[in-house]
């Protein structure tokens, strides 16, 4: 049975370091905001494994497998100059997916 079959096994790792103090960050910058800081270093892996059913390609795959959730947007603005910013915005990676890859090919 699985003497006919190929299969495949994929991962990807990718890590981004720390982002560099500018702007906003950055404490001798005029625009600087003692709320925000820098984003931190994190790291994601995806993987997947599969096989070959005749034409079609059939996977279990899992993105973002360490849940790596960073700040990647973190805002605060106010429209008020001097007052304190309580209204915050952010941005982050899509949480921990695991799914089921099916593609036929004719």
């Amino acid at each position: 049975m699985f003497e006919e079959r190929r299969f495949y096994v994929r991962s990807d790792l990718t890590h981004s370091a720390e982002e560099r103090r500018i702007g906003q960050n950055d404490p001798t910058s005029p625009n600087y905001n003692a709320d925000l800081r820098p984003i931190a270093a994190y790291t994601t892996m995806s993987a997947r494994i599969g096989t070959f059913v005749g034409p079609a390609d059939v996977a279990l795959f899992v993105d973002n497998l360490t849940d790596a959730h960073p700040d990647l947007a973190a805002s605060n603005r106010s429209a008020l100059t001097g007052v304190k910013r309580y209204i915050w915005t952010d941005a982050t990676l899509r949480p921990r997916t695991v799914g089921l890859f099916v593609s036929y090919r004719y």
